[in-house]
């Protein structure tokens, strides 16, 4: 009991004691004079080495050839390179964070070799980069290849509506355009008019040419009609209620002609299109996914395999199946080759792309409008759809289920927007015939029914349908949302990045490219990363 007592007092006093404290050395003022190695704290596993590896590899002579020489030492093409690649995979879309983080950040620090350049040099880099970046970008698709990455094998399609950086108030319309053209050149027919009957035919404004040509009248001599007309009223040749209607009608003549000349220079810039911003004349009002608000955008297609983006395009045209074939050339071109099956969804389903992808023996995978529709128990039984028609060769005609015939009526050819020509044939049935059919109600609302047939059309329907409910086609129906969705699901929802921070087209597409060239190298790092004969090191897997 004694000895327990003697423990404790023991315990209790050594608590007591306050033994010698060292902290480790900190001094801030002494830093500066390590030199810091940020080698040491990028690991072999960071996506800055990767990216160092895949643009060491890279051929760009023709960006080298863009410096003229002269005056400062310019940076490195290939680090300012690699410095926005690795700002494209890390969240910053901008030249004034990327400056700020080759300062601050270990990574950026690293990559840029500890040089600094400012957000004014890293921006022109970058436009600089707008002539080689499919280049560029091809050639990293194809080291995806080379690793095993991708196969160049199952290729999926999707686009998605991206807003511009442009304002959304600032809307020109295609057709407001043209509706106020019609009203200018009426107005100044009328004027022209006016202005001959107000005893000035001896000073056609127009002279022996056409009033309404796109010769505008020219300022001076506008002017030196109205001073003609001044000089009349003051030696009281001309009523002064005359010659004021005269200068008022001048006046109005030369504003319309402004005007004109304003609306016309819009139409140029609208070049078929139905609307533009101000602030980005090539963005296109375009619905947004929320069906509600419509905004000024671009309408970027990706093309994906193994979750590697190889092909992307951004078109001016809300429709998907228009920017198809540009697509696919953009995968056939970065592949180096064609790939062997492609999956979309219904919104491609033309006869156009069909087409294309049979010219080329690639896989037709392409889901049509009516793919799903037709799949439904009521599909047949709701209404009298164009398949319950029976077609008898011989007479070119059509049998319908009430044992009455509709005759061949009409041949049209449409055109697409991209110019491709598809024939169609017309079949209708006599207003009697149908006037007097217990099935009309489910047949037409019309006086009479009309189908509107397409051999070609109806020919790569059924060979998409076969394949799209082949095994195959049921893999790849499968996989396509995670595929085709899922980039667009990681930089929207996941990143926050819904908006371009460029303008025009070009400036866009490059922004894109850039983009989608740093989720690759990320892709490229997490496939290298999972492969077995993994050794800890990603420049081997480019060495």
């Amino acid at each position: 009991m004694d000895e327990l007592f003697a423990l404790d007092r023991v315990t209790s006093s050594t608590r007591n004691i306050k033994r010698h404290l060292i902290f480790k050395p900190y001094h801030v003022k002494g830093t500066e004079k390590v030199p810091l190695i940020p080698a040491e704290y990028i690991s072999p596993q960071h996506i800055a080495r990767l990216i160092d590896a895949v643009v060491n590899q890279l051929k760009i002579p023709h960006i080298y050839e863009t410096y003229l020489g002269g005056g400062t030492t310019p940076y490195d093409p290939k680090m300012m390179l690699k410095v926005w690649l690795l700002g494209y995979s890390s969240r910053i879309y901008t030249g004034r964070r990327l400056a700020k983080a080759c300062r601050e950040n270990l990574p950026f620090i690293w990559i840029s070799g500890r040089q600094m350049p400012d957000f004014r040099t890293l921006n022109r880099f970058r436009l600089r980069l707008k002539d080689d970046i499919q280049d560029i970008f091809g050639q990293v698709v194809r080291m995806g290849l080379e690793i095993g990455v991708i196969e160049g094998k199952d290729v999926f399609i999707d686009h998605t509506k991206m807003e511009a950086n442009a304002s959304k108030h600032k809307m020109v319309w295609g057709k407001q355009v043209k509706k106020r053209i019609e009203a200018i050149e009426k107005e100044l027919e009328d004027l022209y008019k006016k202005i001959d009957e107000l005893n000035l035919a001896e000073n056609k404004l127009y002279g022996d040419g056409d009033p309404f040509s796109d010769k505008e009248i020219e300022p001076e001599k506008m002017d030196e009609l109205v001073e003609r007309i001044r000089s009349k009223m003051k030696e009281k040749e001309m009523e002064k209620t005359k010659g004021r209607e005269a200068k008022k009608s001048l006046k109005r003549l030369a504003e319309l002609l402004r005007k004109r000349r304003e609306y016309r220079a819009k139409k140029k810039i609208l070049n078929g299109r139905n609307s533009y911003s101000k602030t980005d004349t090539d963005a296109v009002a375009m619905m947004q996914k929320d069906g509600l608000s419509i905004k000024p955008g671009y309408n970027e297609g990706i093309a994906v395999e193994n979750g590697v983006v190889i092909g992307v395009v951004c078109s001016q045209n809300s429709a998907d199946n228009v920017s198809f074939n540009e697509l696919m050339d953009n995968v056939v071109e970065n592949l180096d080759k064609k790939p062997e099956n492609v999956n979309a969804d219904s919104a491609y389903g033309s006869c156009e792309n069909m087409v294309r992808l049979t010219r080329d023996a690639i896989g037709n995978y392409l889901k049509y409008s009516m793919f799903h529709p037709e799949k439904k128990r009521n599909y047949t039984t709701s209404a009298i759809r164009r398949e319950s028609f029976t077609y008898e060769p011989g007479p070119d005609r059509y049998l319908c289920v009430n044992g009455k015939y509709l005759e061949f009526e009409i041949e049209k050819v449409r055109k697409s927007a991209t110019g491709f020509s598809e024939t169609t044939r017309v079949y209708r049935a006599t207003p009697q015939d149908c006037r007097d059919c217990r099935f009309k109600s489910w047949c037409t609302k019309a006086e009479s029914r009309q189908i509107e047939v397409s051999p070609e059309w109806d020919k790569w329907k059924a060979e998409a349908k076969a394949n799209l409910n082949s095994e195959k086609g049921w893999e790849l129906r499968q996989r396509r949302g995670n595929q085709a969705e899922s980039p667009f699901g990681q930089r929207k929802g996941n990143l926050g990045y819904r908006r371009y921070f460029l303008r025009g087209k070009v400036k866009v597409t490059l922004e894109a490219l850039l983009y989608y060239l740093g989720q690759n190298c990320e892709k490229y790092r997490l496939f290298i990363l999972n492969m077995v004969q993994y050794d800890g090191n990603l420049l081997r897997a480019f060495g």
